[in-house]
Formats: C-alpha cells, structure tokens, sequence
C-alpha cells in the first residue's frame, strides 16, 4: 500500500475514533492531515500552526485530499440511520440521482462515521424484480415502483487497513 494511501487511512481512522468518542481532534502524518473542531482552543492552536507550516513549505492548506480520495458519501434517510448503524451487511434500493453511482468495490462513507466497501450491485427494471421484495413495506414498494431504474447495492463493513 502506498505511503500517502496509508497516512489517509490513517486520518479517516482517527476521525472515525473522534466520532465515536465525540472528541475534537486534529492530526497531521506524512502526507494527510484531518481535524473535527468545535471550539476548542488547542485543537484550533495545533491546525494554524500546521497552516502556517503549510505555507512555508509551499503547500496549499485548503486542499482537501478526503474530497479527491476514493471513498465516496452515501446517505440514508434518517429515521432507518438507527436500525444501521451497527450492521456489518446491508442491503440498500438506489434509484433516480443515485441510480448508477455505486460501483463494486467502493468505498462508502455512512453519516455515521462507519466505511463500507460495495460487494454487488445488481440493476432491476421494476420493483416487482427487485430480490428483497418481499421484505419491502407496502410503503417502500410504492415508492420504488415510480422508477424504472433501480440499483439493489450490497454493501459490507469496511474495517480501514492501516
């Protein structure tokens, strides 16, 4: 794996701990920097001086390596984040804008700070193809049924190799 590759993965690791522990953080390795803040005088005292680091060395503090990395954000509606978050597969109906965006071996973003990598994706024309039917609400069936293109995305947690 490469240098820059590992000291990203590295960063999104820390992030995901400071999520979880629900503490401001910044950390900066050989290659990648990341840093969640809310008020903390330290933590905004460590990043100005890597800012201005930054400048001397000529490298551009604005650059947001996350943005261009591989992994991509997936959302989820709110009222289901509950009942995922602790799921390591998941099985997830991607229609109209997010018809056709997730690919096998993505990496995918959740809101709530977990990784999941795309196992299979598998496209039906109509709901009634759909391979989880008959697991769906007569709700969830009614509002996949106003699309003709529906993506079925298999996802598994993705556990950051570092």
């Amino acid at each position: 794996m490469k240098k820059l590759t590992k000291a990203q993965q590295f960063c999104l690791k820390v992030k995901d701990l400071a999520r979880e522990y629900n503490l401001p953080f910044f950390v900066v390795t050989d290659g990648a920097s990341a840093i969640v803040n809310k008020n903390c005088k330290a933590v905004c005292h460590a990043r100005k001086a890597h800012i201005q680091w930054e400048k001397e060395n000529e490298i551009d503090s604005h650059h947001d390596w996350e943005k261009q990395a591989k992994i991509k954000k997936i959302n989820f509606p709110r009222e289901e984040i509950s009942q995922l978050k602790n799921k390591k597969h998941i099985v997830t109906t991607r229609v109209s804008k997010e018809y056709n965006c997730y690919h096998i071996n993505d990496i995918l973003k959740t809101p709530w700070g977990k990784c999941y990598i795309v196992e299979k994706v598998q496209k039906v024309d109509t709901v009634k193809n759909h391979p989880y039917y008959h697991y769906l609400t007569k709700e969830q069936i009614k509002l996949i049924s106003k699309y003709k293109r529906i993506d079925v995305v298999a996802l598994k947690e993705y556990k950051l190799k570092i």
